[in-house]
């Protein structure tokens, strides 16, 4: 049995202005399909993980995707708490090469039903296109010493949720006790 490899792609890195880490061999070939069928496959690259979105990307590969000749790194990894919560981690990795690193911004308009590990697979079977993917407003470039906004739960008035984030917490801190929250019913 030999050893499982770290990163899977279709087509070289190489040369690529920007290139993509996705969260998964499907989610890989289907954004290179349609890269390709648009016309920007020699601009543009697309590699997974293997080993899951939860693990680190090895030094040896960081040190070698320094060379690739990119400008860029686009991160989409699913929408769900692995996705969201590894996004800013492996941006922090790949920021050692010294290139730009954007990270794609889910909206729960892009997830209807609440399906737990929306991704761009299932996005491009709901709509026939990936190009939300594509564009570079649908993206947050990652900024180092910026801590990523970590969800801490949801609370629940009446009908409604609301998501709290720890950004959320740092403001009720502020404001604590100013503002009341009515509730739905």
């Amino acid at each position: 049995k030999g050893d499982k490899q770290d990163v899977w792609t279709l087509g070289d890195l190489k040369n690529k202005k920007i290139i993509y880490l996705v969260a998964g061999e499907y989610d890989a070939a289907i954004l290179h399909q349609e890269i390709e069928r648009k016309g920007s496959g020699d601009d543009v690259g697309v590699f997974t993980l293997t080993t899951g979105e939860a693990t680190s990307i090895p030094a040896e590969i960081i040190r070698s995707f320094a060379d690739l000749g990119n400008e860029e790194w686009r991160i989409v990894y699913d929408f769900d708490d692995t996705g969201l919560d590894n996004m800013p981690v492996r941006a922090k990795e790949l920021s050692q090469t010294k290139k730009k690193v954007s990270m794609f911004v889910w909206k729960d308009e892009m997830n209807p039903r609440k399906k737990e590990g929306f991704d761009i697979n299932d996005h491009f079977l709901a709509t026939g296109n990936i190009d939300i993917f594509l564009n570079p407003q649908s993206f947050q470039e990652f900024k180092e010493g910026t801590e990523a906004i970590e969800y801490q739960g949801e609370h629940h008035y009446g009908n409604d949720i609301a998501h709290i984030y720890k950004i959320d917490e740092y403001i009720w801190e502020r404001i604590g006790g100013k503002v009341r929250i009515r509730d739905a019913d």
